[in-house]
């Protein structure tokens, strides 16, 4: 069977400027091969190991609507496509001179782990490390590409957050992504 593909970062609709990290997650019945990249239809990037991620320089291309989707590849040579997203992207000469983007990063759950039943296990801890030299604005988890908590009073170095683990299933494979954000302008995925 074909692989499942997403875009986690970024999300459509969204102004980027400057670097943009496209972040992919594809999972495959089998072993993914290849991640490939497209900005506007044409293939920018291929990617084969993990993190499918691709850094894309905005300053290359004009203002205005730019669409990007991804195709994942197995062993086998299947594939299937992400649905493709459009994002705005803003080259204009007044931006503020922040440019670092908050540094996100989960480190607990390990990336793979193989969660036991709600039963053996009702919930598992998810652990979020923040870096940023600028303040937090706020901070989004999501669990299988949906928002599941915001984080935006008095944000600390690290995050907890308890998923609860009913209802969603044994023997599935499931996502885990955060988003912060310090201002309107940068966001950061993981």
């Amino acid at each position: 069977t074909a692989p499942v593909v997403a875009i986690l970062n970024p999300v459509g609709g969204q102004v980027v400027r400057g670097t943009v990290n496209i972040v992919a997650e594809a999972h495959d019945d089998n072993e993914v091969d290849r991640v490939e990249f497209y900005i506007d239809g044409y293939l920018e990037e291929t990617i084969s190991d993990t993190p499918f991620d691709y850094l894309w320089d905005t300053a290359n291309v004009g203002s205005g609507a730019h669409t990007i989707f991804v195709r994942a590849f197995d062993t086998n040579n299947n594939s299937s496509a992400s649905p493709t997203i459009t994002v705005t992207v803003d080259t204009s000469s007044n931006l503020p001179n922040n440019n670092i983007e908050p540094n996100v990063t989960i480190i607990a759950p390990d990336r793979n782990r193989v969660l036991f039943s709600e039963s053996e296990i009702p919930a598992v801890p998810i652990k979020i490390s923040i870096r940023n030299k600028s303040a937090i604005d706020r901070v989004e988890l999501y669990i299988d590409g949906a928002l599941q908590e915001v984080f935006s009073d008095n944000i600390e170095q690290t995050i907890g957050y308890e998923w609860n683990l009913k209802g969603y299933g044994d023997g599935l494979l499931h996502s885990i992504f955060v988003k912060a954000f310090d201002t309107p302008i940068h966001a950061k995925v993981d």
